[in-house]
């Protein structure tokens, strides 16, 4: 899903796509990204980004998508309850920030 002009926002516009075309894209994607994550051999190598005249760790990057992805994939909601049940099972836990007690 790379993007000539460097706009990768709108690198692949799925709204006329079906969900299996959606799918298939993600899952193409996705199996590259691997690719990469496997050649790398260790998450902190290190390469020059042009385009920012930085030099990039993978580590950085895959912290950058972690952060990125994890609230619409749902994380902070499985991450609350988690930690609302462990709280609730367990007296001695705190409650997090915002449960109800």
């Amino acid at each position: 899903m790379w993007s000539e002009k460097g706009d990768f926002q709108v690198a692949y516009d799925a709204s006329t796509a079906t969900w299996a075309e959606a799918f298939g894209a993600w899952q193409t994607e996705t199996e590259h990204s691997r690719r990469i994550e496997e050649a790398a051999g260790s998450l902190d190598l290190v390469r020059h980004n042009e385009r920012w005249d930085e030099d990039l760790s993978l580590r950085l990057v895959m912290l950058h998508l972690i952060h990125e992805y994890a609230p619409t994939m749902g994380m902070p909601t499985c991450c609350a309850r988690e930690s609302t049940e462990a709280s609730a099972s367990d007296p001695g836990r705190p409650a997090p920030v915002g449960a109800s007690t």
